[in-house]
């Protein structure tokens, strides 16, 4: 397999492109990797990054610019906006579950 990164300032978005022969297992486990990406949210604790699956979210809040995430044992800075996260993860309804506790 070979990986191509091309960086452009002038890029709002990442675009992945797969080229093969044939779509086989290798590609199926590749697109199935890059779908459960876009289901998590990456935080910034302790100078470190994590992967946390909305679902163990409690509440966002939004203090100085910036973002956190709170789930029960941590608490998590994210580079996204309210809006941003709210648009990204609707689904997840978090403001209902909030409204449900």
């Amino acid at each position: 397999m070979k990986v191509i990164i091309n960086e452009d300032e002038n890029n709002n978005e990442i675009e992945v492109i797969i080229n093969c022969k044939s779509i086989n297992e290798d590609v199926i486990n590749i697109l199935s990797k890059l779908k459960e990406e876009e289901n998590v949210i990456t935080g910034l604790k302790d100078n470190k990054v994590y992967i946390i699956k909305p679902d163990n979210i409690l509440y966002f809040e939004s203090v100085d610019k910036k973002t956190f995430m709170y789930t029960k044992k941590d608490i998590y800075e994210s580079n996204l906006r309210l809006y941003e996260i709210e648009e990204k993860f609707s689904t997840y309804h978090f403001l209902e579950r909030l409204n449900q506790q």
